[in-house]
């Protein structure tokens, strides 16, 4: 039912500095996990980050094309982590099942 097991994930972002380029990757991580799991996460530990490849544009922005000059970055980072996943298999969760047994006047007062 419970169960722990590790998965590496190659994830890309982009942001204007570098903190917001990682914020970008890391933020992206619980999505992508979700959505190859159908099982509940209860856990999601990063073990490694290994840096695939990281880049700095440089551009120079100017006010109506020629006035007010000023130097714009954009950071771009690819990066594999691997994490630790701990889930709850929902397959092996047996549910009860328990008829609901209402009279008419029930019923109409409780609007099932």
């Amino acid at each position: 039912m419970y169960t722990e097991h590790e998965q590496v994930l190659t994830l890309s972002g982009h942001g204007e500095t570098k903190h917001k380029a990682f914020q970008h990757v890391f933020n992206q991580v619980k999505t992508n996990l979700s959505k190859g799991n159908p099982d509940i996460l209860l856990r999601i530990e990063p073990k490694d980050v290994e840096i695939v490849s990281a880049k700095v544009t440089t551009y120079t922005e100017r006010f109506f094309g020629l006035l007010f000059p000023r130097q714009r970055s954009r950071y771009e980072l690819t990066a594999k982590i691997t994490v630790s996943i701990r889930t709850v298999k929902l397959s092996e969760v047996h549910f009860e099942e328990q008829p609901e047994k209402l009279s008419p006047i029930q019923r109409v007062l409780k609007m099932r």
